[in-house]
């Protein structure tokens, strides 16, 4: 199953609790990525109102969004298993060259 099954269908993804500045509220992981700064961040769904008017003639419905969050704001739900939530390592820096040899 891919990622874009898992968002089409909320339920596939794990749910986990997201703090946000005003408040608790339930959510969906769906990926786990590192920066390059090495920091964690969680991209998390969340059930919310959109205008879908183009796509469903509806003017407002419910849906989910995506919102980047770091990691210590979310909060795994007990007896929930996250093991095949896609985590994305950040790539180690390449080390420096070598200087150049001399020829002496």
């Amino acid at each position: 199953m891919t990622g874009a099954d898992r968002r089409q269908q909320p339920s596939l993804l794990p749910p986990v609790r997201v703090l946000l500045p005003d408040g608790e509220v339930a959510g969906r992981l769906v990926r786990r990525w590192q920066t390059d700064a090495g920091q964690w961040v969680y991209t998390v769904a969340l059930r919310a109102w959109s205008s879908r008017t183009a796509s469903t003639g509806q003017d407002i419905t419910t849906d989910m969004i995506e919102i980047d969050v770091p990691a210590d704001r979310v909060r795994p739900v007990p007896g929930t298993s996250y093991t095949d939530v896609p985590k994305l390592h950040r790539r180690p820096p390449a080390p420096p060259p070598a200087p150049p040899r001399s020829a002496c």
